[in-house]
């Protein structure tokens, strides 16, 4: 038992009294000052002690306990033993262990007695996880001279700045402990170790050397810390060698089954393939862990990914494994709705996004866009909030866009007005696309009042969707839609104004009496007319409104401008209504300067006539000379049921028959 052992790393030591592993090198117990030399007094005691120490150390603990022992040195090295025995033990003896430990220190011991003790101060504290009070311990045991324990101390050192996230110095921790002890048993742990600080600090390329000298040695080297295996596959995935990660994975899976780390790595394996794009690999991941029966925050986890994925991939994957979690794939809504009613603010936000998700292929962009407003609002300092938010905004700007293209305002304006109050959530974020959608929709619905007080308001808060001088130019025209004279006139000598600009200003100024220059106007939107009905239009309203010329013969005289754009029109519907439309009005416009004859032969037939002009028809046929012909369009109009012209036309029978029996017809 006085043969040095070496220094065993690379075996976890479970505390019973702690939570979980940690990972401390151990120092063979023939290491101790106390298993060594002699105890006079207590020889045969002793050396049973040291026979049983590494095999039976609860026995050796119990003895040395109970055993009266010679006062001197003897009382010492017996009190060393069942300190080391205690430690050996573990779980609650290590408090007395570590009582042991100190009693002896406070004794004054040599500087290697004084060393070891301080290295085993520090172990216990290290695996009670006191990091400050373990790497005091471990200072004061390297300022002693050496002993065999050297290289166990360097290597706990360099796990408590790992554990601590002080990559650079357990690198050097272990860089120099390979260089110290080249003979010295694991070396492929520590290399692992090695490899994960690299990649803590960003090292890549070394990281994954560091790996691939560890894995030659003893591949399952890596997975002895759980944090090694994960940063090895982290920087495999980082090289495209997904497939590698992901069997690593399932390795430390397996060697930690119903273990929270094994769960992890199992969740980590679903993680990888779901960030390749690997949506089959992804669900049996997810399905595997979920069937396994894995603790409770992995399985949560593992089944909301699983519902998000059925999401996107549910109606397209045809997964034919024998898990039964996949029907959390392929029915997710339900496993949503429970996770957006959770206490868990972030997993609540990711299932109504996904719910968000289902919303949308349904065609249900307004229920959409709720779910997402949800998830932003009611929780507003989770950082997913972000994330919904901005696919609340893309969603939002997306779909007014749609809509307003697709000719529906309506539906435009609705789902602005009940999304107004959270689309301006984040201040910083630029929303004036949406904002001008639903200006141009209150413009398309003759609302320009509302379309610029969207306008100013855009222009107040500031967008880089538009610039300040076409913002200030929509603007104008909203001002212009609303009938303001000064916005009329600026608009319609902006360039972009089109005909439509130039026949409102028109139509303004004919209606506050400045007739020349609504003539003028007028015909500036004729020539800007991008066709003949357009022109036509232009035409009719300046008739209309007395603006297009000043008498009924200048009136009369237009007509024949009329009658060249009314040939250009294809034939068809529109063709027929604006000739019926100018039949009407030449008839009308004959009988105002008094062409009888002419408004007759403008009219032609009372066929498709309304009762006014009808009865117009029939008074032009009287003074044309045809009587007969008058009568009878009289007697229809006073058959026709119109309030007005009706009673008119049975008059006017009742006259003519009046004259006929006094003999003036």
């Amino acid at each position: 038992m006085n043969r040095l052992l070496g220094v065993v790393l690379g075996c976890l030591w479970a505390l019973p009294a702690l939570a979980g592993d940690r990972l401390i090198a151990r120092v063979h117990p023939a290491w101790s000052p106390y298993a060594r030399g002699p105890a006079v007094g207590a020889e045969a005691l002793v050396e049973e002690a040291r026979g049983l120490l590494a095999e039976d150390p609860a026995r050796v603990a119990a003895v040395l306990g109970g055993a009266p022992v010679p006062a001197g040195p003897a009382a010492r090295v017996v009190q060393g033993l069942r300190a080391d025995a205690l430690y050996r033990v573990g779980g609650d003896q290590l408090r007395q262990a570590q009582r042991g430990y100190r009693d002896l220190a406070a004794a004054r011991p040599g500087p290697e007695e004084a060393a070891w003790l301080a290295f085993m101060e520090g172990t216990i504290h290290q695996g009670l996880g006191f990091v400050a009070e373990a790497e005091t311990a471990y200072q004061a045991a390297a300022a002693g001279p050496p002993g065999p324990w050297s290289a166990a101390l360097t290597f706990n050192r360099g796990v408590l700045a790992l554990e601590s996230g002080r990559h650079a110095e357990a690198q050097g921790r272990f860089a120099g402990w390979l260089a110290a002890y080249p003979a010295e048993p694991g070396r492929a742990l520590v290399l692992a170790l090695l490899g994960e600080c690299e990649a803590g600090l960003g090292n890549r390329p070394a990281a994954l050397q560091r790996f691939t000298e560890s894995r030659a040695l003893q591949p399952a080297a890596v997975l002895v810390r759980p944090a090694a295996a994960h940063a090895l596959a982290g920087a495999w995935r980082q090289e495209g060698r997904v497939a590698e990660a992901a069997e690593l994975l399932e390795a430390l899976a397996d060697a930690r089954p119903g273990t929270p780390e094994g769960a992890q790595a199992r969740l980590e394996v679903g993680v990888a393939w779901e960030a390749a794009r690997e949506p089959g690999r992804t669900a049996r991941a997810y399905a595997r862990l979920l069937d396994e029966g894995a603790p409770s925050a992995e399985a949560d986890e593992a089944r909301l990914r699983l519902a998000l994925l059925g999401v996107t991939h549910g109606a397209t994957l045809q997964l034919t494994e024998p898990f039964p979690a996949y029907r959390v794939l392929y029915r997710p809504k339900p496993t949503l709705e429970e996770f957006a009613g959770g206490r868990d603010p972030l997993a609540a936000q990711r299932a109504l996004r996904g719910l968000s998700g289902l919303a949308r292929a349904e065609g249900d962009a307004p229920g959409a866009l709720a779910l997402l407003t949800r998830a932003f609002r009611t929780f507003p300092e989770s950082p997913e909030s972000g994330r919904a938010y901005e696919e609340f905004m893309g969603l939002l700007e997306g779909y007014l866009a749609e809509r307003l293209g697709a000719g529906a305002p309506g539906d435009v304006i609705a789902v602005y007005e009940t999304f107004r109050g959270s689309i301006g959530w984040a201040a910083t974020r630029d929303t004036g696309a949406a904002a001008l959608r639903a200006a141009e929709a209150y413009e398309a619905l003759g609302a320009p009042r509302l379309a610029r007080r969207v306008y100013e308001d855009l222009a107040a808060r500031g967008t880089r969707q538009v610039t300040p001088e076409e913002l200030d130019a929509r603007t104008i025209r909203a001002r212009a839609g609303e009938g303001d004279p000064g916005a009329l006139r600026r608009w319609a000598s902006r360039p972009e104004a089109d005909w439509k600009a130039r026949r409102s200003l028109a139509r303004s100024l004919a209606r506050g009496g400045a007739g020349t220059e609504a003539r003028a106007q007028y015909q500036e939107a004729v020539r800007a007319a991008p066709g003949a009905a357009e022109a036509l239009t232009v035409l009719t309203e300046a008739g209309a409104l007395g603006a297009g010329q000043a008498t009924e013969g200048d009136l009369l005289g237009g007509l024949e401008a009329r009658r060249q754009l009314w040939s250009e029109l294809p034939a068809g519907a529109e063709r027929d209504a604006w000739g019926a439309h100018g039949r009407v009005v030449e008839g009308r416009l004959r009988i105002a300067s008094g062409d009888w004859a002419g408004a007759a032969r403008a009219y032609g037939s009372a066929a498709g006539l309304e009762a006014a002009d009808a009865y117009l028809l029939a008074l032009a046929e009287a003074r044309g000379g045809r009587p007969a012909v008058a009568r009878e369009l009289l007697a229809a109009v006073a058959a026709a049921g119109d309030a007005t012209f009706s009673p008119l036309a049975a008059l006017h029978l009742e006259v003519a028959a009046l004259r006929v029996q006094a003999g003036r017809p």
